[in-house]
């Protein structure tokens, strides 16, 4: 334990967890993805994140986030990540997106 949290922030804490699958795993693995470290740490990360229990569900959030730069670079990792489940999170939030604009657009008129 003491070995995986002093490798936090890097590709190996990303191969580390996906070994031993650490209690906090998601909470680190949603930092790394949105933090400041290369893009082949937030694509491993986020790939981690998808294959865990409910962790789609937390991308899905994420790329709903009131905070646009949360979302922008959630999208930015997943388009990048590029597997099947990250273009069906990205296809489902755009779907869900489009219909909610054009329900408000009818709202308005």
């Amino acid at each position: 334990a003491r070995h995986l949290s002093r490798q936090e922030g890097t590709a190996e804490y990303v191969s580390l967890a996906r070994k031993f699958k650490p209690a906090n795993m998601k909470a680190k693995l949603k930092a790394l993805m949105l933090g400041d470290v290369n893009d082949s740490i937030k694509v491993d990360a986020a790939g981690l994140l998808g294959d865990t229990e409910n962790g789609p569900s937390l991308i899905r959030e994420l790329l709903r986030s009131d905070t646009e730069t949360q979302a922008t670079e959630t999208a930015r990792v997943l388009a990048m990540l590029g597997n099947g489940r990250a273009m069906n999170i990205l296809r489902d939030v755009a779907k869900d997106t489009e219909s909610a604009t054009s329900t408000s657009t009818e709202i308005c008129m």
